[in-house]
């Protein structure tokens, strides 16, 4: 999207965050799409649950996490749209219900799943900044290093 390239992970101007969440929200509204074409796999007990597990993280994640290293999670409603839509999926795999009150936790532990979708984009997030820090030719760590001298004028 146009955005990435004007936002820095931790700093989002307030005229680009409506165009974030419309992001987050087409992103999900994709991965629902490709789990819901795929439910046929995912509900299959001829299937290994680790291989279904597996599908999950090599096909849906990868889709839904595309471009996350420029999301801010500051908000705590993306967050949980995230770990919402996983635990979602995850259940899918369990068979379980919403009347069997199981925590998210549980469930990812049962599906050896070790982390939500909003710690994955936090993991993402530090390797992308790993990244930027590791190439000192880039403007991002230019700006992300350059002291303000507030008694000089810009030129």
């Amino acid at each position: 999207m146009a955005y990435q390239s004007l936002v820095m992970p931790s700093i989002v101007l307030p005229c680009l965050q409506n165009q974030m969440l419309t992001d987050i929200d087409a992103k999900l509204s994709c991965g629902r799409g490709t789990f819901k074409s795929m439910s046929k796999i995912f509900r299959s007990t001829a299937l290994p649950v680790k291989l279904r597990v597996k599908l999950f993280q090599t096909v849906i994640i990868p889709a839904v996490l595309h471009g996350c290293e420029c999301w801010t999670l500051a908000r705590t409603y993306v967050c949980d749209k995230l770990n919402v839509f996983q635990s979602r999926c995850l259940r899918t795999f369990l068979g379980a219900r919403w009347q069997d009150h199981m925590s998210n936790e549980t469930v990812r532990s049962r599906r050896s799943v070790p982390m939500s979708l909003a710690q994955l984009v936090r993991f993402r997030r530090l390797l992308w900044a790993g990244h930027v820090l590791r190439h000192n030719e880039l403007i991002i760590h230019e700006v992300m290093f350059s002291r303000a001298d507030s008694n000089r004028r810009p030129a």
